[in-house]
């Protein structure tokens, strides 16, 4: 868990765990069928996510966030980063709605899962990536890191 806080960890780290106990099964389900890697409330976020690398380039996710008690959202992002210039090409769905009935969580996974399989680079637009030094990001640094990532199994 980056950027870890102790107040955090105290005291909405269990909500959380409570909350996304009640879905895990199916988000681990799907995420081994489609050979995903599982990342949970990264920098502290109400959210898990299903990441791989994008067969097109890249890195992608499916994020399950926390919304409200009973309901979850579920969005897609894809981004390819660049060393020089530093610049990330990023697409991020609106994403939908579902209530933690599994069912209905599996058959969204699947559909956002299928339609980010069908996105093509035209759907990337430009971000510059201030917060990071000239010479940081190297080609190689970005295809390590890509590499931790796994290539996802498609239907």
């Amino acid at each position: 868990m980056p950027n870890e806080d102790f107040d955090w960890k105290k005291n909405d780290f269990t909500k959380l765990e409570i909350f996304f106990g009640k879905i895990e099964k199916v988000l681990e389900e799907f995420a081994e069928k489609h050979n995903l890697m599982i990342s949970k409330y990264y920098h502290q976020f109400p959210s898990w996510d299903l990441m791989f690398r994008q067969p097109r380039g890249g890195v992608a996710k499916i994020e399950i966030s926390k919304e409200g008690e009973d309901e979850v959202r579920i969005r897609a992002s894809w981004w390819i980063d660049q060393a020089e210039p530093r610049i990330r090409y990023l697409y991020s769905s609106e994403g939908e709605m579902s209530s933690l009935e599994h069912k209905m969580i599996r058959d969204l996974l699947h559909k956002t899962f299928n339609r980010m399989l069908a996105w093509d680079k035209s759907f990337l637009k430009p971000i510059e990536i201030p917060c990071v030094r000239k010479g940081e990001v190297t080609k190689d640094k970005i295809k390590k890191d890509e590499e931790r990532y796994p290539i996802p199994k498609i239907d």
